[in-house]
């Protein structure tokens, strides 16, 4: 499935493509999203506390933590599963935070 298969089916749903970030509100949340290659992007975003949730991706190694006030995500592989040293792609599945709870709901892959 290529870029432009997805861009025409987010289209199609309404949906805006953020591309690599998102900065933004939702529901009275300041949201980051993050899928990009710079862990110094990353953690200068999370440690600057201006958002309320932080979600990355693009490591592959699920995270759920909390740094000062930001919840941070990570999700982990998207896809299948495999046994390395690194830890990368042993993890992983989909996050939802949910913005009238406060929960993060993780359903992992099989």
């Amino acid at each position: 499935m290529g870029k432009a298969h997805i861009t025409k089916k987010i289209i199609e749903i309404g949906g805006e493509l953020e591309y690599d970030f998102f900065d933004g509100m939702i529901n009275g949340f300041g949201i980051g999203v993050y899928h990009g290659t710079s862990v110094i992007l990353k953690d200068a975003s999370i440690g600057s506390q201006i958002y309320d949730v932080f979600i990355y991706g693009h490591t592959h190694k699920k995270e759920e933590s909390r740094i000062g006030k930001t919840v941070v995500l990570n999700p982990g592989t998207g896809h299948k599963k495999i046994k390395n040293t690194s830890g990368a792609f042993s993890d992983g599945g989909t996050m939802i935070f949910n913005t009238r709870t406060n929960k993060i709901a993780y359903q992992p892959l099989p």
